[in-house]
């Protein structure tokens, strides 16, 4: 979804390590989709990065491509 929303004109971009979002009006609940599924939340909802969290393996050298 990136990849169409980050060029959007009403859609704000920002980096953190640790977030809090707790709604508006004192609501104890949100609802949130993740991977496609909608579920019910409590409030306030706290995010932050796992530094390290994703190890990334990548070819010492590019692949040959086969002669044909």
């Amino acid at each position: 979804a990136m990849s169409q929303l980050g060029e959007a004109d009403d859609v704000l971009s920002f980096g953190f390590e640790r977030m809090t979002v707790t709604p508006r009006y004192g609501r104890r609940r949100i609802k949130v989709a993740t991977d496609g599924e909608v579920v019910w939340m409590r409030a306030p909802l706290e995010f932050s990065v796992k530094v390290g969290a994703m190890t990334m393996l990548v070819p010492a050298t590019p692949p040959q491509e086969d002669p044909a």
